[in-house]
């Protein structure tokens, strides 16, 4: 019945020019649904169907996986997903994409994570990390905070709403050194701030030796960047009580003594505060430092002397490698860290 009023229509259409929502109004139908019909009776298909999308035709989940798979993907999200849907338009919905996208991804994530080389630190005292980080939550301010490797310790950070300069920076240094002692490195990225000369003159004061990151890479500082994480978990906890400018130093400082007083089960249960005054009486003399230094300089110098360079560009790029390969290959070598990939301890 309904067909043979699509063609009636139809012929309408065609002899007097009626218009289809004239049309639709006479059949007391909507016009969307009289288009609707009018396309499917055009393509041959059932007029009137079931409510509800169409079943996707049976598809093969690994070869969907196999295409993803392919595209690049980060921590979060996967490039190149929408030209994946497009290209097999009307064989699965996006929903199953999606899932399938958050599985692979997953699985790279985890893969990626395992073939990283994770460093277990055994000497507290010994190697101090330190990085700044922006807190925008409510309130805006920067803090340079400095914690050590092993005993997760961190100590006074310092809390500014503007950016925090070298001066600052050295100042806040020399200031911990004296109040615990040195440590023998320093573990920093590459920002300017980090590299002025006034943190160059107190860490050759106290003989400290500089490890930096490699550019663009935080993972190679990943313990530093976690410790971020959760002082600004913590920070945002006390917002409530802390909503003033001039009292975010003293809740800055209030949320690093919390994370340092909170049982860590990579310390056995213990905290972190617990942990650095087992070990508060490790202090390096200028000898031993200076002793140190000579050793990894030299371990330096016989990694650059293997590779070949084209250019001075290169040649420095090659120094800071070798430089770098050879204090995580002096830390190896004296037991003061454990390297593992896929759970695997490395061989020294």
């Amino acid at each position: 019945m309904m067909k043979t009023l699509l063609k009636e229509v139809k012929k309408c259409k065609e002899n007097f020019k009626i218009n289809l929502c004239v049309a639709a109004d006479i059949c007391g139908i909507s016009c969307s649904t009289l288009y609707r019909y009018n396309m499917r009776m055009e393509k041959g298909e059932d007029i009137i169907q079931k409510r509800g999308r169409k079943p996707l035709p049976p598809f093969e989940q690994g070869l969907l996986k196999l295409e993803i798979a392919g595209l690049k993907h980060g921590k979060k999200r996967t490039a190149g997903t929408k030209e994946l849907y497009k290209k097999y338009d009307g064989i699965f919905s996006y929903r199953i994409l999606n899932r399938a996208t958050r599985e692979v991804r997953k699985e790279y994530v985890s893969r990626k994570r395992q073939s990283m080389i994770m460093i277990q630190w055994h000497c507290p005292h010994m190697v101090w990390s330190m990085d700044d980080f922006e807190f925008r939550h409510q309130i805006k301010s920067h803090v340079d905070q400095v914690h050590d490797l092993s005993s997760k310790y961190k100590f006074e950070p310092l809390s500014r709403p503007q950016d925090i300069t070298g001066d600052e920076i050295a100042g806040n240094l020399d200031k911990l050194f004296r109040q615990y002692g040195a440590p023998l490195i320093l573990k920093c990225d590459n920002a300017g701030n980090f590299k002025s000369l006034a943190v160059k003159d107190v860490l050759n004061e106290y003989r400290v030796i500089m490890l930096n990151n490699p550019p663009y890479y935080p993972q190679y500082n990943g313990s530093m960047e976690y410790a971020q994480r959760e002082v600004k978990q913590e920070l945002i906890k006390m917002l409530c009580e802390f909503k003033n400018p001039d009292t975010f130093p003293f809740a800055v400082r209030q949320a690093v003594h919390n994370i340092n007083h909170k049982p860590r089960p990579v310390l056995n249960g213990e905290c972190s505060c617990f942990q650095w005054q087992m070990h508060a009486d490790v202090r390096f003399s200028k000898t031993k430092r200076t002793e140190v230094y000579n050793i990894i300089k030299q371990f330096a110098l016989d990694i650059a002397e293997g590779v070949q360079y084209s250019n001075q560009q290169d040649q420095q790029v090659v120094l800071i490698k070798s430089w770098r390969k050879a204090i995580e290959t002096w830390l190896h070598q004296n037991g003061h860290i454990t390297m593992r990939r896929n759970g695997k301890v490395l061989p020294v």
